[in-house]
């Protein structure tokens, strides 16, 4: 939870898959911190309660029959996705559904391979258990759904179209194109054909909110909906630990209600104006280290709470690797131009490319992790090699927002920031 009146303790900060950052500023230098839900210990008990007694929906085991073709969802962002499918399979297994009815699909990760998330099945069915990874270049992975009432022709991955019972699975959180989306969006646009994911997966629009309505997630309820979608699972993240608070699971719209309300209660920080320097500590999910799109989830919601010109210290233990789309930026002169080439050329990452590089341009962001000296300097980031390098930026700083598990963050700043992004 967000606390507006810091104790007199300094806080300790995770951040990538096992590191911690002691804050040595004096409380009174700290205008506001935020660190978000405590993990869960027992995930598995907590998937098969809510499966159990899910929101305005019967048991999960008895909405379903024996002869289902059953296809879960899993969202890329979804932490111990292995966990989460054998506690499903027990269930499904419970109400008579063989393996070779069950398909799991994955949207494609633009950070990271997808893992396989059955390694927890014992081996007999999880070699019948299909697993697909969405292919949505393929003409033939994605089939035609029905029309949209605004004319939409909607496509989605054939399993689903054949399937009998759907389980969305996906985190619950601000998304840049999508505003707050949850399972839903984990099947649209998620697994559509590659021209409508070109067309609908735009830069964020940042003149809105992330609980402002939006046409797309107007359009992904509408696929729901033609769908026939009865059931959904949301996890409310958590930074550390499994990466999950709380587990909700039921009939879609109750799940979502529920899950905008403990949003709003766990990651919405409200303070009265910006202040000159936030430090955004990046959370790894359940135990790996943080990836390109996390950090720049963190670094657009730092954006929202430091002045025009202020700092933004991002924490976090990325590799040194660089996507194809952050070589386009390398070259450029200043981050305008590079956000002009990356939307020309429109690569898999280009919405994550597009917050860092507008962060770069509001505020002066400094970097722990990735990769090191010139490169990031080419990237419009300023390297920091150590947690002392991170104590040397900071002392003599007096207004400052402490950010833990930063790429969930919700900021809000009272106080109208005069600076027009665009």
């Amino acid at each position: 939870m967000s606390s507006q009146s810091p104790s007199n303790t300094s806080p300790a900060m995770p951040f990538g898959a096992s590191s911690s950052w002691l804050c040595s500023l004096d409380a009174s230098s700290i205008m506001a911190s935020q660190t978000g839900p405590a993990p869960l210990a027992d995930l598995s008990t907590a998937i098969a309660s809510a499966c159990r007694m899910p929101c305005d929906f019967p048991a999960l085991g008895e909405a379903l029959i024996p002869d289902d073709r059953v296809v879960i969802v899993l969202n890329h962002r979804v932490p111990c996705r292995e966990v989460i499918v054998k506690e499903l399979w027990q269930i499904l297994a419970e109400r008579g559904i063989a393996p070779a009815q069950l398909t799991i699909i994955d949207a494609p990760s633009l950070s990271k391979p997808s893992t396989d998330p059955r390694s927890l099945l014992p081996a007999g069915i999880a070699s019948e258990v299909q697993w697909q990874i969405h292919q949505p270049a393929d003409p033939n992975g994605s089939g035609y759904l029905g029309s949209s009432l605004g004319g939409e022709r909607i496509y989605l991955s054939r399993a689903l179209l054949d399937a009998d019972f759907i389980i969305p699975v996906a985190t619950v959180e601000a998304d840049p194109v999508h505003g707050l989306c949850g399972a839903i969006h984990a099947i649209f646009p998620a697994l559509t054909n590659l021209e409508s994911l070109q067309r609908l997966n735009k830069a964020s629009h940042e003149e809105l909110h992330a609980e402002d309505e939006r046409p797309i997630r107007q359009l992904a309820e509408e696929v729901a909906g033609m769908l026939g979608l009865q059931f959904s699972i949301e996890l409310v993240p958590a930074a550390g630990g499994t990466g999950v608070a709380q587990v909700l699971a039921g009939q879609p719209d109750a799940v979502h209600r529920l899950g905008r309300q403990a949003i709003r209660e766990h990651w919405l920080l409200n303070v009265d104006r910006r202040s000159e320097t936030v430090v955004a500590a990046v959370t790894g999910q359940a135990g790996e280290p943080c990836t390109w799109e996390d950090v720049s989830r963190a670094a657009q919601n730092a954006r929202r709470l430091v002045i025009n010109g202020g700092r933004v210290v991002l924490l976090t233990d990325l590799s040194a690797e660089l996507t194809e789309g952050w070589e386009l930026v390398r070259d450029c002169t200043q981050p305008r131009d590079a956000i002009r080439r990356v939307k020309t050329v429109q690569p898999v990452d280009e919405i994550s490319i597009d917050q860092m590089l507008r962060t770069a341009d509001f505020a002066t962001v400094y970097l722990l992790g990735g990769p090191e000296g010139d490169i990031l300097e080419e990237l419009f980031l300023h390297p920091l090699a150590s947690l002392k390098e991170v104590d040397r930026l900071l002392e003599g700083t007096t207004d400052c927002i402490l950010l833990g598990g930063a790429q969930y963050v919700r900021g809000k700043a009272r106080q109208a920031q005069t600076h027009v992004e665009e």
